[in-house]
């Protein structure tokens, strides 16, 4: 089971998906403050739950390459932003990260 969204409801029954010996993967960002509860046993037969930020990406190792792999067009960047706003306007973007409207938010300080 691969969880993507972090939204805290999915991950709390994501964990719950796997059966003996699966794991669960956490790839969306979570909130610090979210919480989840699951039977402690069924992870006495196996079940995982493997979770990293942002990838376990280390920027100052994996950036660079990534920003390279972008630009040549082997990773797919745009498909992963649900919405760029102006920097002027961070928290409209902020509040629509919140109330969960869209999942990936950019900031264009360009404009």
């Amino acid at each position: 089971m691969i969880e993507c969204s972090g939204a805290a409801d999915v991950v709390d029954a994501a964990i719950r998906l796997p059966r003996r010996g699966g794991t669960c993967v956490l790839v969306g960002q979570l909130q610090p403050q979210a919480t989840a509860s699951f039977n402690i046993f069924g992870f006495t037969m196996g079940r995982k739950i493997v979770a990293a930020l942002n990838g376990g990406t280390n920027p100052r190792r994996d950036y660079g390459t990534l920003i390279d792999l972008t630009r040549k067009g082997e990773i797919d960047i745009e498909s992963q932003v649900t919405r760029i706003w102006p920097l002027a306007e961070f928290e409209s973007a902020i509040a629509a990260l919140r109330s969960g409207q869209v999942v990936r938010a950019v900031l264009d300080h360009t404009t």
